[in-house]
């Protein structure tokens, strides 16, 4: 991302950055990857999880401070009327309701989630991915399409590694708790 702001369309003024730091509860996050990736190693997730974090939120704190701002994923999903009307506020555009039915459009993402993916070809009349279905089971068969909290941590996650990510990640992790 740093270089890319080096171009010279960024360095000329001709287009203006501004940076959306999407952030999650981490331990959402580790959830997450577990259920994926049931052998991964809980510790060696969080010290990588802690590193790239603190990364990020060196990043997020280097850019314009008027050109910056913080989402929580978790305050996304639980408001997003709300939360959307504000960053297109903060970027200057007009909110449109439209905007909350996100599986209706084209999308050019460049990473994602791919239960919602597999949300947006449901509505496409489309089958579900069978990586999703594997690691999911029917909980994106189930819900339907509009943004949604997540916090399947809290009954997934076992109080062995819920110990582990508190102790290795609980300070970096603090801003980001959704309670």
């Amino acid at each position: 991302m740093e270089k890319k702001l080096k171009a010279r369309e960024f360095r000329t003024g001709a287009v203006e950055a501004y940076l959306l730091h999407l952030v999650r509860d981490g331990r959402a996050v580790l959830n997450s990857f577990l259920r994926r990736f049931d052998e991964m190693n809980v510790v060696d997730f969080t010290e990588r999880w802690v590193q790239k974090t603190k990364g990020r939120q060196a990043y997020f704190h280097s850019f314009r401070e008027d050109r910056r701002i913080e989402v929580a994923y978790e305050e996304l999903a639980s408001q997003p009327h709300q939360t959307i009307q504000a960053i297109c506020q903060w970027i200057g555009i007009e909110f449109i309701e439209d905007m909350l039915e996100y599986w209706k459009y084209e999308h050019h993402d460049i990473s994602g989630n791919d239960g919602t993916y597999s949300l947006i070809r449901r509505y496409q009349g489309k089958e579900m991915l069978d990586k999703v279905r594997k690691v999911h089971g029917e909980y994106y068969e189930k819900r339907d399409l509009s943004i949604k909290l997540d916090l399947r941590w809290k009954k997934e996650l076992s109080p062995e590694n819920l110990e582990i990510f508190n102790r290795i990640a609980g300070e970096v992790n603090q801003p980001y708790e959704w309670n």
